[in-house]
């Protein structure tokens, strides 16, 4: 058995532009010898003239078509390229702002539950409070970003049950970041009870020191 070379490549994989060629030597070959057996010989042959050029054209035409084909199939087979880091960091910040609307919630039912009043010795309060910092952790890096804080705004909306509304949303979100993108506190928030050998003691001295942040945010809402 012969082995292919580099330099020999096989017919059954050429190009089509190098099959159009092929073909239209072929016809013009054919053209040619059906002319010459005939008896107007002449006349047949400025025929074959003819013929020929128009074959040329054909052929021209085709081998072009065939590099357009080829160009537009590699091109719709070409992988889209998505923004994979954008796209995480959106969904990253809807679903912070989920977090943070629901214990942003529930801190604000047991605000009006106890009078208005917030209550950072309440071990619910001081949990909620501990969560509510926990997903703005991504608001003090990313309080410039546009993409960031729709998304987040989003997730507040959607999880704080009409307290937080599209006419708020703005004010509720920058008081937010207000609240952490200065602190140091926030990035240990949620770990700090685990390193505290009294779990409720981690969380109460937590939600002492924003105590004043959270009890601003919670009567902005006026309900």
């Amino acid at each position: 058995e012969r082995m292919i070379h580099n330099h020999e490549v096989p017919s059954s994989i050429l190009g089509p532009a190098t099959e159009n060629v092929r073909l239209g030597r072929f016809f013009c070959a054919y053209l040619l010898h059906i002319s010459q057996k005939s008896s107007n010989f002449a006349a047949n042959f400025k025929l074959y003239n003819v013929m020929k050029k128009i074959l040329c054209l054909s052929v021209a035409v085709m081998i072009m078509t065939g590099c357009g084909f080829m160009k537009n199939s590699t091109s719709s087979n070409a992988p889209q390229t998505t923004n994979t880091a954008a796209t995480n960091v959106a969904s990253n910040a809807l679903s912070a702002g989920q977090g943070a609307g629901n214990a942003l919630m529930q801190l604000y039912n047991q605000y009006k539950a106890d009078g208005n009043k917030y209550d950072y010795k309440n071990m619910q309060n001081a949990l909620n409070t501990v969560t509510l910092l926990a997903n703005c952790e991504g608001l003090k890096t990313n309080y410039k970003d546009k993409t960031y804080l729709k998304e987040f705004g989003k997730g507040l909306i959607a999880s704080s049950l009409g307290l937080v509304t599209q006419n708020n949303v703005e004010t509720v979100t920058s008081s937010l970041v207000d609240m952490v993108k200065n602190s140091e506190t926030v990035q240990n928030a949620t770990t700090q009870a685990q390193n505290t050998a009294n779990t409720a003691a981690g969380y109460a001295n937590t939600a002492a020191q924003y105590a004043g942040a959270i009890s601003s945010l919670l009567s902005a809402f006026g309900k």
